[in-house]
């Protein structure tokens, strides 16, 4: 599982879907077998939690290579003084 899931965040959005069948057919096959636990993630929920866990890396650390991608953060400042009408 650890070779599928390496570096998942920058190959599956890209995969097509007959692939993504493959990839989740190999482990059903995989649970039936006994080389995985009965509640083995599907391989979607375990990029969708990959993704997650790079975006708040990627947030949190100041000095992330890949934070220069993100665009700059906004300061809003609201005015929420009364207008004259």
């Amino acid at each position: 599982m650890s070779r599928l899931l390496y570096a998942s965040p920058s190959w599956w959005g890209m995969t097509p879907a007959d692939e993504r069948l493959k990839i989740e057919r190999f482990i059903n096959k995989s649970r039936r077998l006994g080389y995985l636990p009965a509640n083995q993630p599907t391989m979607e929920t375990m990029t969708d939690e990959a993704d997650r866990r790079l975006l708040r890396i990627v947030v949190t650390r100041n000095n992330h290579v890949l934070l220069c991608l993100f665009p700059p953060i906004q300061a809003t400042q609201y005015n929420l003084r009364p207008r004259g009408n």
